[in-house]
């Protein structure tokens, strides 16, 4: 039996090895979040979103926002970096980032890696762009 599509996060502790088939998709990356959790993009979206914008998991939900937004083309374009890659390559696999893993009590994300997990394994009609 295979193991569930998952997310782990990375580590610099000695010994650590990513897991045969995990997929990066940290910031260097091109499945990384061009939203930094600081920006003033991201502030505006939490403010927006009725939370405080000194809260850094307030930060992390408006990041993780608009990364969904942007890899769904709900994005506004003057606010979109280029166009979102395909997720459908990462279907299944285990996603490695540095952002500490769990979601908000609500259950909205907070990192895009969580993101990605949720679009790439969406069933394969869900997957077409609009």
């Amino acid at each position: 039996m295979t193991a569930a599509p998952s997310r782990i996060r990375l580590s610099r502790a000695p010994g650590w090895r990513l897991p045969e088939g995990a997929v990066v998709v940290a910031r260097p990356t091109k499945w990384g979040n061009p939203f930094a959790a600081g920006s003033e993009t991201v502030r505006q979206r939490v403010l927006r979103l009725g939370m405080d914008p000194a809260d850094p998991v307030a930060l992390r939900r408006g990041a993780a926002a608009l990364f969904h937004d942007w890899m769904t083309w709900k994005l506004d374009t003057h606010l979109a970096p280029a166009i979102p890659p395909d997720p459908t390559p990462l279907r299944g696999r285990t996603l490695a980032c540095w952002c500490p893993c769990g979601r908000a009590p609500d259950g909205a994300f907070l990192c895009h890696a969580d993101v990605l997990l949720h679009l790439a394994n969406l069933p394969e009609s869900s997957n077409a762009c609009p």
